[in-house]
This record gives C-alpha cells, structure tokens and sequence, in this order.
C-alpha cells in the first residue's frame, strides 16, 4: 500500500471530483504514523494539512482494488487490464507506485483529469498559437 507524500497529495487534490472516501469503522483506529492509520476494515486513511491556516483534511486512501472497482464499474476486468496497460505509456519512467498509476487512470477516464505533479487538470488543453504550445513545451 502507498502511503507516500505524492500519492496522499494526489489522493487530497481528488477529494472534489472523490469526496472523502468511505467513512472509517468507528473501532480504534492502528496509526503507522502521524499522519496514516487503517481501520478494522483495511481501509487507509490520511491527515493532510494544508493551507496558511494549517487547515487539517482527512480522506480515504484507496488501495489498488478500490481504484480498479471505480474504473467502468461495467467492464470486465480483462477489458479494464488492457486500456490501464494503454494508458501506461502516459506516465512512463516516472516511477510511480500502482496506486497513483491506477488513481491517474481513474481520474483519466471518470473526470477527465490528468495529473501535472501538483494537480489535476483537464486532460484537454486549448492552446491559441502555435507559439504558446512550443512555450509550454508540448511541442
């Protein structure tokens, strides 16, 4: 289970397109440290702070499984294997961990976001020249 700073980040800047995740089990919960705990479920849970105020957010941070689930719940798991494999080619040599790769493929197809590093952003980009494109370096 991943339960680095990059994919708590990427898992709290979902939390508009996800909500909050499942609500955790009202049993004590075992901390792994201050900031990540499960549930008596097996359910993950994150403490992110942010902004000036500090501000303290708490979600769900859903294993590979869980993704794969909210991936085309109508799909056939096999069907869902191959377009994850043709997405990949999105994000290679980036080292990420499958929970953020199969959370930038949910994201990809069920809101049309894909992620920069710092957020997630729609997938289309509209560009008005050609200059701003060389510029953003997509050319």
């Amino acid at each position: 289970m991943d339960i680095t700073e990059t994919y708590i980040k990427m898992r709290v800047a979902a939390i508009p397109e996800l909500g909050m995740g499942i609500p955790p089990t009202k049993s004590p919960p075992y901390f792994h440290d201050n900031k990540v705990w499960t549930d008596d479920a097996g359910n993950w849970y994150a403490i992110y702070h942010q902004g000036e105020e500090d501000a303290v957010i708490g979600c769900q941070l859903e294993r590979q499984d869980q993704l794969q689930a909210m991936v085309h719940p109508e799909v056939a798991d096999w069907v869902k294997a191959v377009m994850f494999s043709d997405s990949l080619r999105d994000y290679r040599d980036n080292g990420w961990s499958m929970e953020q790769l199969w959370l930038a493929f949910m994201m990809k197809e069920n809101c049309g976001k894909r992620w920069d590093g710092s957020a997630w952003l729609n997938k289309t980009i509209i560009l008005d020249s050609y200059e701003e494109a060389v510029n953003a370096n997509l050319l």
